[in-house]
């Protein structure tokens, strides 16, 4: 699948409605290479990484992942294009139990088509070279966040979706992962919820959500 040497992602009055919340209608497009989402919790953050990801649909409107319509593709399309296109970590990591570190990330690189040695690479990066044999339960919560994030940036995908990457962090694995970050705007393009103002100074997009609208968007050198 050929993809875009400029890609964006663009809601048109995306909607997603719940039974006691609505987020939207949006109407934004991604653009830069590092774009930050805030707002306090329950303004609709995760609900708007999971339309920009491509995991859920909208209720109604319409969302654009390098000029195509996800709505309007089939399962299986909507699938190839995000293994392609995207890669997503949620604020709440999961990992098969029965496969240790180093053997699920290997299995992520192979489909994403990404060089052997890049696993290594990342692991060394984080500081986590060490745990490619453990179990997920052999592991904290703080260096299960930390794989998550590293888990997404296997492979060249366009997109790189975090939410929350650095909340269970300390200090100092916080700066480095943002750190990691910043790095990767380089050659790909980031969207981020996050409470970090660290992260947040990096901003190309910064964009507010209140009450699963949104209440300020600025960009700055989108260029």
């Amino acid at each position: 699948m050929k993809l875009s040497s400029n890609p964006a992602i663009k809601f048109e009055a995306a909607v997603v409605d719940y039974s006691d919340f609505r987020l939207g209608p949006i109407s934004l497009e991604f653009k830069s290479n590092l774009a930050c989402i805030v707002g306090r919790s329950g303004s609709g953050k995760s609900t708007l990484l999971s339309l920009a990801s491509g995991v859920r649909p909208p209720t109604s409107g319409k969302v654009f992942h390098v000029e195509k319509n996800m709505s309007s593709l089939s399962e299986r399309t909507r699938s190839l294009l995000r293994i392609s296109l995207i890669s997503f970590a949620g604020q709440h990591p999961i990992f098969p139990e029965e496969e240790t570190i180093g053997n699920h990330l290997t299995f992520v690189s192979k489909l994403r088509h990404a060089e052997n040695k890049e696993v290594k690479t990342l692991l060394e990066r984080f500081g986590l070279f060490d745990k490619d044999n453990k179990y997920p339960y052999e592991l904290s919560g703080g260096e299960l966040s930390r794989i998550n994030v590293l888990r997404a940036l296997i492979g060249r995908t366009q997109f790189v979706i975090l939410d929350e990457p650095t909340a269970m962090l300390d200090r100092e694995n916080a700066d480095r992962t943002i750190e990691i970050i910043i790095a990767e705007t380089i050659k790909r393009k980031l969207i981020i919820a996050t409470h970090d103002e660290l992260l947040i100074q990096h901003a190309k997009e910064f964009i507010e959500l209140s009450d699963g609208k949104v209440f300020l968007k600025r960009n700055i050198d989108v260029s």
